[in-house]
């Protein structure tokens, strides 16, 4: 057994010595502490509780991937007028459009509305940063956003994509609130369950 650990503060080689707790701790007699028992079942408590946290963050971050790799699938890729993966009944190439075609570009400081009804908006954040054409973080002035080219899908395939993607969304969103509703909890518990 190692009696020295890898990575030490500056000054320090002394090799480490196996002391028993009582050698450098006082221990307090007027401290007051839960019979045995009650130790193992709030050390029960808290290991279901961390437990619950760690099976919901995975499960977030399974979400969280998912949505990334759908939305890198379920795009064409740069270069190319079809996606990966597409839903049943959808064959035809993606069009070239200009967005100045689907949307109209900024009011004051609103950001961009569709045209029409055949667009929703919800999408527009999706659909136009995962397009390969366009620089996410670039400033666009306002006569030149509308020449922007996208390369969009048919108003049926361009609306079942809306669905999924903001289905997905409200699934991450509901994990995301749970986890941090599990994770409060136990701050709770951790301030009213000790003295």
């Amino acid at each position: 057994m190692k009696d020295t650990p890898e990575l030490r503060f500056k000054g320090f080689t002394d090799a480490w010595v196996q002391r028993k707790l009582g050698e450098i701790a006082e221990f307090n007699p007027h401290s007051v502490l839960p019979d045995s028992a009650e130790q193992v079942k709030i050390g029960n408590f808290f290991r279901t509780l961390d437990d619950t946290i760690t099976l919901y963050k995975r499960k977030l971050d399974g979400l969280k991937e998912l949505k990334r790799g759908y939305l890198q699938q379920m795009f064409p890729q740069a270069g190319e007028n079809v996606p990966r993966v597409r839903f049943a009944g959808f064959s035809e190439p993606w069009k070239q459009r200009k967005l100045g075609e689907v949307l109209t570009p900024f009011v004051g400081n609103a950001g961009v509305f569709p045209k029409g009804e055949q667009y929703d908006r919800s999408l527009l954040n999706h659909f136009i940063c995962s397009s390969n054409n366009f620089e996410t973080g670039s400033r666009i002035h306002e006569k030149d956003f509308g020449e922007i080219t996208v390369i969009t899908p048919s108003l049926n395939e361009l609306n079942k994509i809306i669905r999924f993607f903001r289905n997905l969304d409200e699934q991450v969103a509901s994990h995301q609130t749970r986890l941090d509703k599990i994770k409060q909890l136990k701050a709770i518990y951790l301030k009213k369950m000790f003295i």
